[in-house]
């Protein structure tokens, strides 16, 4: 991959996009194949990356010793932007889902862009605030203990007035993200396809009852 290909990549991710003057240094890239772990550190340099293609997911290891999965990385997407100014890496590993190309930007250059542009730093500080936030919705869902409230919930956390829900990946590992099982999780869509509270189409839903399934919730 040839540096502009980079380059054309990593600015346009939303946290580089339409940057005037900022010029990204010492980009490099890897491949992976399906199942492989996707490093974060490369040649004892930390790095955030883009995925290019391909899909990574990011997992969590429970007390039991049980992969959690915690986030899906699609492509165009920044990651391990979190822990740059943390002496070490969160506790979380990377592993993709399919063959997989990823740009890497080292620490170092980041940060030098980082102190050239207040634009790039306020966008760095908005989004990790945002992934804060996706990750205490992600605790908040964990910890109910029904399926039918994990479900509900979800939907609710992503529904916009109106707008189709769409899940950010297979049902079954959509269901791995809830923490619940897959036969848990079709047994829940059907339940809620037949009250009349949604209307599944793929991996489109569309809430057609947001009281019904609010009163679901106690049920």
């Amino acid at each position: 991959m040839q540096f502009e290909e980079m380059k054309k990549i990593l600015m346009q991710t939303d946290l580089f996009k339409d940057l005037p003057d900022i010029e990204p240094r010492n980009m490099f890239y890897r491949r992976y194949k399906n199942g492989q772990q996707v490093a974060r550190i490369i040649n004892s340099r930390q790095c955030i990356g883009v995925v290019a293609s391909g899909c990574v997911n990011v997992y969590s290891i429970a007390c039991d010793g049980s992969e959690i999965n915690i986030n899906i990385i699609k492509p165009g997407t920044v990651f391990g932007i979190c822990s740059i100014f943390l002496p070490n890496q969160i506790e979380a590993f990377l592993k993709c889902s399919k063959d997989t190309a990823v740009v890497y930007l080292p620490r170092e250059a980041f940060l030098n862009m980082l102190y050239q542009s207040p634009v790039l730093l306020e966008r760095y500080g908005v989004m990790c605030s945002e992934k804060i936030q996706a990750l205490m919705r992600r605790i908040e869902i964990l910890s109910m203990q029904s399926c039918r409230c994990k479900l509900i919930h979800y939907l609710f956390s992503c529904e916009k007035s109106g707008e189709v829900v769409k899940l950010p990946c297979s049902k079954e590992q959509f269901s791995k993200i809830l923490g619940i099982s897959r036969s848990a999780l079709f047994r829940e869509f059907s339940y809620f396809q037949r009250e009349g509270l949604i209307a599944v189409n793929g991996s489109r839903i569309r809430i057609k009852d947001k009281g019904g399934l609010a009163k679901a919730l106690y049920q």
